[in-house]
């Protein structure tokens, strides 16, 4: 056989076989902020960093998770208070992932058990305060509600970042009272004003009336004063002057 059709028949032998390895082959590129596993025949071999990598299309397979802070929402739920107020509650909060491995064999839906810790926790913290103490101790409330979800998130392979309650919404009637006690309290504040006003002067014309009674002069003083001022008219009386404003006048 001629020499040169082995060679040729070799070769191309290899370039096939080239070709098909190559095709058998991928190449992912995985970014700073993700975390990539690498399985091969269904078993965990590694983590790959970032930069471009080649795996087997038909042994290995890599799941890519981004590790960048990510929004969680709670949607309102409707939760009894310690003196049965029904009120529904909305919760946000951020998360990140901590480590994927941990959080791809924790749990077989992880955001699923992330909510329902979530929801318990505000469940049981709601039902040990009364609708006062809920409006008037949100912080304690969010401070309270990250304790105890942040452990369950450690154990799904996450970093609870924040959470907190978003929303209290209250039923409608229970707001039109609670509206009509705030603008009850707002009138009696301000007739409280509008008294303690009152009394300032009178005080004023009392102490002024003392000051008149202990130094008679003065009196002749002011009214002069206000002689001199013009727009008065005099008026000759038994106990004396008294100026009286002149028609028209101010």
């Amino acid at each position: 056989m001629d020499p040169y059709l082995i060679i040729a028949a070799a070769g191309a032998a290899v370039t096939a076989g080239s070709y098909v390895w190559i095709q058998s082959r991928q190449d992912i590129v995985i970014y700073d902020y993700q975390s990539a596993l690498k399985y091969r025949d269904g078993r965990l071999v590694g983590e790959l960093g970032p930069g471009r990598h080649r795996v087997s299309r038909k042994r290995e397979h890599v799941t890519i998770h981004d590790l960048r802070r990510q929004t969680i929402t709670m949607a309102g739920q409707e939760i009894l208070t310690k003196d049965s107020v029904a009120v529904r509650i909305s919760v946000f909060g951020t998360y990140a992932i901590a480590d994927a491995k941990t959080m791809v064999a924790a749990s077989q839906d992880i955001w699923t058990e992330f909510h329902t810790a979530g929801q318990m926790a505000l469940r049981g913290l709601i039902a040990g305060l009364t609708l006062e103490e809920l409006l008037a101790g949100r912080p304690e409330l969010d401070a309270q509600l990250k304790e105890q979800v942040a452990p369950v998130a450690t154990g799904l392979g996450l970093t609870l970042l924040t959470l907190a309650v978003r929303d209290v919404m209250l039923p409608a009637q229970l707001k039109r009272a609670m509206q009509s006690v705030v603008e009850a309290q707002k009138s009696a504040q301000a007739a409280l004003e509008t008294a303690r006003g009152e009394a300032a002067v009178l005080r004023s014309l009392a102490n002024t009336a003392k000051m008149y009674d202990g130094n008679p002069s003065l009196l002749q003083a002011r009214l002069l004063q206000a002689v001199s001022e013009g727009g008065n008219s005099i008026v000759f009386g038994a106990d004396g002057l008294t100026a009286r404003p002149a028609p028209g006048g101010k």
